[in-house]
């Protein structure tokens, strides 16, 4: 009998603060100036998915070439949606501020 071998990909998990919050690194700063309104959009419409799922973890992206996934955990949702909320109103974002108040207002 012959198995069918299918290749996985085992992916790392790595926590979203190292990777967008300005704090934490210049490369950081540089990666949200170019991405960060289309990554917090994402993560917005994927923990508001995931709450309304009762799931406990959302992927926000795997890094280009690599088999690193940079997620956010249910418990950090609160946390992540604050930093979120602080630089959507750098960069006068405010409909997804809005959106962001209202995932809030319905996690309290």
């Amino acid at each position: 009998m012959e198995l069918n071998q299918t290749k996985f990909k085992t992916y790392s998990t790595l926590d979203w603060k190292r990777y967008l919050s300005k704090e934490y690194h210049p490369v950081a700063n540089l990666f949200l100036e170019k991405h960060g309104t289309k990554i917090f959009k994402y993560a917005i419409d994927s923990i508001s998915k995931s709450l309304k799922d009762n799931t406990d973890v959302i992927t926000l992206f795997t890094l280009k070439k690599s088999t690193m996934v940079i997620i956010v955990y249910k418990s950090d949702y609160l946390n992540f949606l604050k930093v979120a909320m602080e630089w959507l109103i750098t960069e006068e974002e405010y409909e997804l501020c809005a959106v962001i108040r209202d995932i809030l207002n319905d996690m309290s």
